[in-house]
């Protein structure tokens, strides 16, 4: 009997420190809950953030194609006898053009090795949560199950004590 008195006190010890860690548990879960949704957002934004800087680039691109379409004409009407003076004029702003827009395509490009890799990174923390968060519902399921065990054993402690003092009580008595 002395020692079912004992457990008593050891067992609310227990469930006291289980449903601590719990809380602490469930606490952090929320934590990487909203970290998990902050790094899914920050995904999104990237993602458009990289389309834009594609459709950007395609653009440059055709810029860059239409440039050179116009300077093999200049060399063709050059070939033909027009003005060299005048297409000497526009071949300077054809070349112009092209080192802009190619200046361009080479920070556009950049800038999209740059999304990429924060992409990149963004899926691998959210594969890192995503992991976590499962590890941490299946330690929280494991401690509720503790707790609840340890309730199921209180009880029964609770029980056994109870039948122990009324046996004392009708021992005393006779």
């Amino acid at each position: 009997a002395c020692g079912g008195v004992k457990a008593v006190w050891v067992l609310p010890q227990t469930q006291s420190s289980s449903q601590e860690r719990v809380a602490v548990l469930e606490g952090r879960l929320m934590e990487e809950t909203e970290w998990r949704q902050q790094l899914e957002v920050d995904l999104g934004a990237a993602q458009a953030a990289l389309k834009k800087e594609k459709e950007e680039l395609q653009r440059t691109l055709d810029e860059l194609r239409r440039l050179r379409m116009e300077a093999q004409t200049l060399r063709a009407g050059l070939q033909e006898g027009n003005s060299v003076c005048e297409l000497d004029r526009a071949k300077k702003r054809v070349d112009s053009d092209l080192e802009m827009q190619s200046a361009s395509a080479r920070r556009g490009q950049e800038d999209l090795r740059e999304t990429r890799a924060r992409l990149a990174e963004l899926s691998a923390q959210t594969g890192a949560l995503r992991a976590e968060l499962g590890n941490l519902e299946r330690e929280r399921k494991a401690l509720r199950g503790e707790v609840a065990e340890g309730r199921a054993q209180l009880a029964t402690l609770q029980r056994q004590l109870n039948d122990s003092a009324q046996e004392r009580l009708r021992l005393q008595e006779e």
